[in-house]
């Protein structure tokens, strides 16, 4: 499988101004678990992310991933699981689609949702 990763050059309610953005505090030890688990995503060569080629828009890029993709395994099921990690519980069932995943992250945010204005 791969991964899609973009940087971005503003903060994302600024990058996605019409997405609805929601903000989870995390532990400092609970993003540290966040992002063990992401790295662990990535197919490495020596040391390295191995790129497959360009993203979907602008500076992305695909990267040789761990693990694979299927109906039981969707990109949802995957924030999922970086949350978990981080300490934020979810709910699989519920997150195979996008408005579940948010649901489910607003929760546990404590927050209702936040339209960037």
């Amino acid at each position: 499988s791969v991964l899609h990763v973009v940087g971005l050059g503003d903060e994302p309610p600024r990058a996605f101004p019409a997405s609805e953005v929601v903000a989870v505090r995390l532990s400092e030890a609970g993003f540290r678990r966040m992002l063990r688990a992401v790295d662990a995503t990535f197919v490495l060569a020596e040391r390295q992310p191995q790129a497959t080629g360009p993203g979907l828009y602008g500076p992305s890029l695909f990267y040789r991933a761990n693990g694979a993709f299927s109906l039981l395994k969707l990109c949802n099921h995957w924030t999922g699981r970086m949350l978990t990690a981080a300490g934020v519980a979810g709910s699989p069932v519920i997150e195979t689609i996008a408005p579940g995943l948010m649901w489910s992250i607003r929760r546990q945010a404590g927050s209702g949702p936040r339209v960037a204005p």
